[in-house]
């Protein structure tokens, strides 16, 4: 998890979650360590770790492209409360150790308690400390163990035992592209294509046979569905030509290579691209010469 977690961008990102029903996390033990054996001892500290998760609420489990909230919080021993101390973080992800440094970037560590470092210095422990631990999308998919604690100033390290599982999913190549097509490219792109490539349009006169349903905003599982189609016969490469006027396309050029909404497209038809076999027809006869070129899409048009 590399991302900078600044208090203002906390809070920034907990705003979608305060409607989402609460929950009260689990309890997590503490530890003290060392002790003069050098080995760990129960302490009766206490601490919880939660996920929020985008319109689902609190949670365990997540997409690696969705928009978390990780935060928690520790409860001292009372006779810590009113000390002055420091506040860790640490995150057990895919059997590496890394520990959340001063400007809120995780770095590596060695699990050497002499060079763990702490997110938060001299903060005054109170009864109920609220811990920052991320907010974003998580980057790296696997299972995540969080570990939180705080050392009294002078004093050792208390900590959670066993740190709170958050198991982070991969995304598919086509999830993404769904997500990519719903937030920009059916509103920015399909949006122009459907001045011809709808029902009755100009592009179904010339015998083009993808033809995108309306309204827009009601029909994106519809349309993404004619995209993946496309690609799956014609190939990503063959789209992005008919787009930039290539390839016999009778409404001629609609994007520009070095536009933003053609990167987009590039980038979502990539995607959809992923997990489809090798296309099925990817180089279709040009279209039938000596029709009515009156006609801007000719017969045969096949887009």
């Amino acid at each position: 998890m590399k991302a900078r977690l600044l208090t203002s961008l906390i809070l920034g990102m907990l705003m979608p979650f305060a409607a989402l029903a609460q929950t009260t996390p689990a309890e997590l033990s503490g530890l003290r360590y060392p002790t003069a054996d050098n080995s760990s001892t129960v302490s009766s500290a206490r601490y919880a770790v939660e996920m929020m998760v985008a319109s689902v609420g609190s949670a365990t489990t997540a997409k690696r492209t969705d928009t978390v909230a990780i935060t928690g919080t520790i409860r001292p021993e009372l006779s810590h409360v009113g000390l002055q101390g420091d506040l860790y973080v640490v995150d057990f992800v895919n059997q590496v150790w890394t520990m959340r440094a001063k400007d809120g970037t995780y770095m590596p560590w060695s699990f050497r308690i002499p060079e763990l470092v702490p997110y938060k210095e001299n903060v005054t422990l109170t009864a109920a400390m609220a811990v920052e631990v991320y907010a974003g999308a998580l980057g790296a998919a696997g299972n995540h163990r969080i570990y939180i604690g705080y050392r009294p100033k002078g004093g050792t390290l208390y900590y959670t035992g066993i740190g709170q599982l958050l198991t982070i999913a991969d995304v598919s190549a086509t999830e993404q592209a769904r997500s990519k097509f719903a937030a920009s490219i059916s509103p920015n792109i399909v949006n122009v294509c459907v001045a011809c490539h709808v029902s009755g349009g100009a592009a179904q006169a010339g015998g083009a046979t993808h033809i995108f349903k309306t309204p827009i905003a009601s029909s994106v599982a519809a349309n993404f569905d004619i995209f993946k189609s496309l690609v799956a016969l014609r190939g990503a490469d063959y789209i992005l030509t008919k787009v930039t006027g290539g390839n016999g396309h009778g409404g001629g050029v609609q994007l520009i290579a070095a536009s933003v909404d053609y990167k987009e497209l590039e980038s979502f038809l990539q995607l959809l691209a992923k997990d489809l076999p090798p296309p099925t027809n990817p180089n279709p006869a040009p279209p039938t010469t000596g029709a009515d070129m009156s006609n801007p899409y000719p017969d045969g048009y096949d887009y």
